[in-house]
């Protein structure tokens, strides 16, 4: 859906926690409430994203017990 809503060669930034995993979390920030996860490898951000946008950023921060990955695209 992003693709598709971008003006050509319109900039496309997604940032997101690193993963292998989905599902509902519930955690000591939001007690009661169940949340759920999509987490995601750099590698299959990459793959995913490669067949619609010329990904000319990445990084990988930690922060905490956890890594977020940052992409910086474009549509080709």
């Amino acid at each position: 859906q992003v693709y598709r809503i971008l003006k050509p060669e319109g900039v496309f930034h997604l940032g997101m926690k690193e993963g292998h995993s989905e599902g509902l979390v519930e955690s000591e920030s939001y007690p009661g409430m169940q949340r759920f996860f999509a987490l995601y490898s750099q590698e299959e951000l990459l793959s995913l994203l490669s067949p619609f946008f010329n990904v000319f950023y990445t990084s990988k921060n930690p922060w905490g017990r956890a890594n977020f990955l940052n992409f910086v695209s474009q549509t080709i």
